[in-house]
Order: C-alpha cells, then sequence, then structure tokens
C-alpha cells in the first residue's frame, strides 16, 4: 500500500497594495527565535492587523509583521512604532515602552509588494497615524487573539521547532480579549464649536416701576408737555409765554 504525502502548498490571497485603513487586533510573543543566518536567537514579536478590504469569503484580510524586540535607536521596531505614534519616543520611555499598548490602535497601513523567482510577498511597509480626516476608523471584527484561542501555544513560547526557551509561557483558562481601553483612541476628536454670546437684558435698578429706565422719557398720555400747564392751552396758541414761578420763560 503506497503512502503519498503530497507537497500540501496551501495558497493565500494577498491583500491589495497601497493604503488601507487598519486596526491592531494583536500583538504575539514569539519568545526566542533562532535566526539561522546568524547562528543566534532572538526575542521575536509579530504585529497582526485587519484591513477594511475583504477577500472572497467576506472575510477581512489579515496582515502581520514580526519584528525583533528591541527599541534601541537603530533597531526596526523602535521607528516604526514611532511613525505609526506620530512622535518621538524618549529614552526613558522606549526602555519601558510595552509594544501591547497598540492594541485596537487604528491607522493607515501601506502595503508593498516583494517577489522571488518562487512567491509574491505582501508586506507591511509603515503605519501613519489616525486622523479625523480619514472619517470613522476602523474597529477589530471577528477576530480572536492567539493567546485566547484554545489548543494554541502561549505568548512566549517558541515559534519554530529548535528555538530556545519562551519566555514568559504559562497556562491557563482562555479570556476575552477586550479593546474598550483604548476607544478613546479609535473615535475621532470632534473640533469644538465655539459658543454663540448669549444677549443680556439690562437690569433694572431696584425699586424703579413705571416705564422701564433704558427707555427713551418720552411723555406718556394725559401727562403735561413742556410750555403746557393743566388748564390752559399749550403755549404755541398763545402770543407769548407764561413765566414760570421763578419769572423765566419756559
Amino acid at each position: 500500500m503506497a503512502l503519498i504525502a503530497g507537497t500540501n502548498e496551501r495558497k493565500f490571497e494577498l491583500p491589495p497594495e497601497g493604503m488601507h485603513p487598519a486596526v491592531c487586533v494583536d500583538v504575539v510573543d514569539l519568545g526566542d527565535v533562532l535566526n539561522q543566518r546568524f547562528g543566534k536567537t532572538e526575542h521575536k514579536c509579530r504585529i497582526v492587523w485587519q484591513i477594511d478590504k475583504t477577500m472572497a469569503d467576506g472575510r477581512r484580510y489579515i496582515i502581520s509583521r514580526r519584528f525583533t524586540v528591541s527599541m534601541h535607536e537603530k533597531s526596526a521596531l523602535r521607528p516604526f512604532l514611532e511613525t505609526w505614534a506620530g512622535r518621538a519616543f524618549s529614552e526613558q520611555e522606549a526602555r519601558e515602552y510595552d509594544v501591547e499598548n497598540f492594541l485596537g490602535m487604528p491607522g493607515m497601513l501601506q502595503v508593498l509588494y516583494s517577489a522571488d523567482e518562487n512567491n509574491t510577498y505582501a508586506n507591511v511597509n509603515m503605519v501613519v497615524p489616525w486622523t479625523a480626516q480619514f472619517g470613522q476608523p476602523l474597529q477589530p471584527f471577528d477576530y480572536t487573539r492567539v493567546i485566547d484561542r484554545e489548543g494554541q501555544p502561549q505568548q512566549g513560547q517558541a515559534a519554530q521547532q529548535g528555538a530556545g526557551q519562551g519566555r514568559g509561557a504559562t497556562s491557563g483558562p482562555t479570556r476575552t480579549t477586550s479593546f474598550q481601553h483604548l476607544q478613546h483612541l479609535q473615535q475621532p476628536q470632534q473640533p469644538q464649536q465655539p459658543q454663540q454670546p448669549q444677549y443680556q437684558q439690562p437690569r433694572q435698578p431696584q425699586g424703579q416701576t413705571g416705564r422701564q429706565w433704558n427707555q427713551p422719557n418720552y411723555p406718556q398720555p394725559g401727562q403735561p408737555q413742556r410750555g403746557q400747564q393743566i388748564g390752559r392751552p399749550p403755549v404755541d396758541e398763545w402770543e407769548g409765554t407764561f413765566p414760570d414761578d421763578d419769572g423765566l420763560p419756559i
């Protein structure tokens, strides 16, 4: 009886080249991975994104990039994260920085292709900060983190056979990942509208009665006018003027 294993080749749909709205859905600690080129082990991690484009089966494209876990100024990880954050890190901040701070962080991701004689590869070139001009940021959808999957190696275990002992390898119950701690980063900030000044009516002095103090002092019906005395016609109906009590003309 013959047993033919075959090549077991897998075909993957490559995400389209260019700039895409994206969101970070996972940061996977790969542990100590053997670098076959230099013959030494290096601590590696993989950052995973979803983009807004979908595959033939309706699922979102998922793309990732692997880094050596180092925040040295000449490393690949530090300038990549600084570009994504839109600012430079201080030395103190770089020494203590947790890459998982970017979980749930949106951004505009650039996909570039590279090829050899056998395959074409989709690579994450950079991620730039998300701004309000891009519209509503992408939210994680239908994705379970590697650390939360049953039967999957826990974070910190070696990613390749023959790699060194993983860092922080633990076993425990499956948990549910929440991105609520980064909701303030996922929602664009709306500009505040300037408040319109409100007109306030002048306050009437206490004890003021009758007509309002700020109104013109027009004579009211039934009140004597200037040059007119009660019980006699106005001045313009007489040929002269009547003196007042001081003997002065009115």
